[in-house]
């Protein structure tokens, strides 16, 4: 049996989401599952982007009342065939001049 590692637990979350590809693509698509580190896309596999390519990420759904991303940008780091796991990119500035 295979042990997952995460830093936090999966929720189930169906948001639709607006994917922009650094080359100005984008796709709405919607997410099947989210946490605080990362969150799980639906797309279809001749739509993915490559594992370590940098995605922008927008909520599109208005049925949710909070913003639920932690960030717009996120990396791609796995690719399954019914979708991809991106890790979100959270710049944490500590203010210690």
């Amino acid at each position: 049996m295979i042990m997952e590692q995460r830093r936090s637990p999966r929720r189930p979350a169906s948001f639709k989401i607006e994917l922009a590809y650094p080359t100005g693509e984008t796709l709405t698509v919607v997410s099947r599952d989210i946490s605080d580190n990362g969150i799980f896309l639906l797309l279809e596999e001749s739509s993915q982007p490559i594992i370590g390519e940098i995605v922008s990420l927008k909520l599109v759904d208005e049925s949710v009342n909070e913003a639920p991303l932690p960030s717009n940008e996120a990396a791609v780091v796995r690719l399954e065939p019914e979708g991809i796991g991106l890790s979100f990119i959270v710049m944490d500035f500590v203010d210690d001049l």
